[in-house]
């Protein structure tokens, strides 16, 4: 069995390593099955950052990865490694040292503050090393501590910058961020210069998780539509170490024009719904005031104009018309803020929805929908309600009444009786049904659903329980009402138990009690049969078998609790059971030490002991020996001792 789960991990470890992002080491000594020759000795073959190398590495070195030529015993591989550096903050933890395989290693370096988002400082050599305590799955350690160096970022630079060299983006209100390989401070912003300058704008850090001020952002006004802007950053940059740029860093990008930059509903839109609005965004903050002069809509409609900083709304005084098609223009006369037009007119089109069924309940295709369900239909506009009942129908036919609100665009069909079980019903809307605008069905509408059969829904206890208490009772329910007759032909239950049942019909359910309720340790099978009926004449389709395992017979309570000290010298001590008690029993099985006379009361699942008297600071223990008996003949599996202490 070994050789297979070795051999799976050497699966698992190559298509792992082949998905990893740079490079990778060699194939391991003679194949998979070097990677666990006891003869062959562990040593590190592949690490990443390469050893005594230099940075910045194209691929991601937030990672450390280091691979052995051996299958590792992955605990003193994580015991062994430690993380260092000549000015501090940077250590491993072991929670943070994964394994993608038995042979490939990854180390998270954390900081001092045990951020995860490391950052290795500037002009700083690193060591990793791996001490002889790591060992591979063969007990064979290392025969050398392992150390490499490596420094991942000689210099200070920018590491990216947005809008990226060469690129336009889509907003004029874009802000510009840069991305710095170590914090910096607000002295740096003296050394980045745009051109041509931006009006109304202002750097600052961007500080909070994961950022650590390694990152500015630059927000404005809006760009010049279709401009070129250079930014640069001269040799006077600096970190907050003083790590400066070792040259001039320079990147360029091409605002675009003012355009708009999406509308909703969009171009070409069909089904639109009646009750939506317009809205149309821009690539910059428009100047609002031209909004009303610039916007056009045919058919016409009035309507309501709500401006923001880069868009606007329409929202019409009335519902659009069913079925119709809209044209909306945007002219040349909109304007940004900056007082820019929009290069061209814009138009698109829309078609509003016709008089439809949006959706029903039950859903078309439902099934084991409960008999007691209504239906309920939902248009996509306002109802004319006088047109619903001519225009509903259902089969099999089912007497009922509608309810609906005016003007609202759904109406419910509650049945006078309950559907019929196991049936397949079919709901039919006809063109006559009008909405409140005069526009009739697009279509006739049909859909189907089909009501739950006679069955049974739950059980208590359940299916397998174990443990179940002496004094609990079978509780069944059905799917839908049932025929009480037919309860008691249909019910049986092994061992032989007389009992009783009540009916719950109107939660279609019944219970049987044991008379003296269920034997201890002991597995009972109850079913119903194909005798037990519904109320509406159905069978059930399939016998129903349970089984479930009793609880042993046990004490559950006592008074005075064991242990209790000053407790009165006239005492109710009171012993409660699991399950009905054999009151014949108790007076055989009960012993109190010291002796003391006294008089028993019994009840049906407990009895209280009531001694003539009783000692003053004294203990008194007492006694159930396995002669104690409950009603349906289980014993105690073993003597039950609980004492007291009495006061002055």
């Amino acid at each position: 069995m070994s050789k297979y789960i070795l051999l799976f991990s050497a699966v698992i470890a190559i298509i792992y390593f082949n998905s990893c992002k740079g490079p990778q080491g060699p194939a391991g000594v003679n194949g998979n099955d070097g990677l666990t020759d006891p003869k062959i000795k562990p040593k590190i073959i592949y690490t990443f950052p390469a050893a005594n190398s230099e940075g910045p590495y194209e691929d991601d070195a937030s990672r450390i990865q280091f691979r052995f030529n051996k299958i590792m015993d992955r605990v003193s591989v994580k015991r062994a490694i430690t993380l260092s550096s000549s000015v501090g903050g940077i250590y491993t933890d072991s929670n943070y040292i994964s394994a993608s395989s038995g042979d490939i290693f990854f180390i998270s370096p954390r900081d001092s503050n045990d951020n995860f988002s490391f950052r290795y400082r500037v002009g700083q050599t690193y060591t990793v090393t791996i001490s002889t305590l790591a060992k591979d799955v063969n007990g064979n350690y290392l025969s050398s501590p392992f150390s490499m160096t490596f420094k991942p970022e000689p210099n200070f630079r920018v590491t990216s910058i947005s809008p990226s060299n060469g690129s336009t983006p889509s907003s004029l209100n874009s802000p510009i961020y840069i991305y710095f390989d170590s914090p910096v401070d607000t002295s740096i912003f003296s050394s980045i210069h745009i051109f041509p300058s931006i009006v109304g704008g202002s750097w600052k850090i961007v500080n909070g998780y994961p950022y650590d001020s390694s990152d500015i952002s630059f927000s404005h006004s809006g760009f010049e539509e279709n401009t070129q802007y250079t930014i640069t950053i001269d040799t006077t940059a600096h970190d907050k170490y003083g790590d400066k740029l070792n040259q001039q860093f320079s990147s360029s990008f091409t605002s675009t024009t003012f355009q708009i930059r999406s509308t909703y509903p969009s171009n070409g839109d069909n089904n639109v719904s009646i009750y939506n609005g317009i809205h149309v965004s821009f690539n910059d903050n428009i100047d609002t005031g031209s909004v009303r002069n610039a916007f056009s809509i045919s058919p016409t409609v009035a309507g309501q104009f709500v401006a923001y900083y880069g868009s606007f709304s329409f929202n019409p005084d009335s519902l659009f018309l069913e079925n119709t098609q809209y044209s909306v223009t945007i002219s040349s006369a909109l304007k940004s803020k900056n007082g820019i037009h929009l290069p061209s007119a814009y138009s698109f089109t829309f078609t509003t929805a016709g008089f439809q069924v949006s959706e029903t309940y039950p859903r078309n295709g439902s099934n084991d929908v409960t008999l007691d369900r209504y239906i309920r239909i939902t248009l996509s506009n306002p109802i004319d309600t006088s047109t619903i009942r001519n225009a509903f129908s259902i089969s099999p036919n089912v007497a009922g009444y509608f309810t609906y609100i005016s003007n609202t665009s759904y109406f419910q069909f509650f049945p006078l009786v309950s559907f019929e079980e196991n049936t397949e019903y079919t709901v039919g809307i006809s063109t006559s049904l009008r909405s409140k605008r005069g526009s009739n069905l697009s279509a006739p509408y049909s859909f189907s659903f089909t009501t739950i059969p006679f069955s049974i829904y739950y059980v208590g206890p359940s299916n397998g329980s174990s443990n179940v208490s002496l004094n609990d009772d079978i509780y069944v329910s059905c799917a839908t009402p049932y025929d009480t007759g037919t309860v008691r032909n249909a019910f049986s239950i092994t061992p032989a138990t007389e009992g009783s049942f009540v009916y719950i019909s109107s939660s279609r359910a019944f219970r049987f009690y044991p008379n003296d309720g269920f034997i201890a340790l002991t597995e009972y099978n109850f079913s119903i049969s194909t005798a037990l009926r519904s109320k509406s004449g159905n069978f059930l389709q399939t016998p129903y078998t349970s089984s479930f395992f009793t609880a042993p017979f046990k004490v559950l309570s006592t008074y005075p609790p064991d242990g209790q000290i000053n407790v009165s010298r006239a005492p109710d001590i009171y012993v409660g059971f699991n399950s009905q008690i054999d009151s014949g029993s108790v007076r055989a099985s009960f012993s109190i030490s010291p002796f003391t006379t006294g008089e028993f009361i019994l009840y049906e699942k407990n009895f209280h002991y009531y001694p003539d008297s009783l000692s003053a600071n004294t203990t008194y223990s007492i006694s159930l020996s396995t002669a104690m008996r409950s009603k349906s003949g289980s014993y105690l599996l073993t003597p039950y001792t609980f004492s007291f202490t009495t006061g002055n």
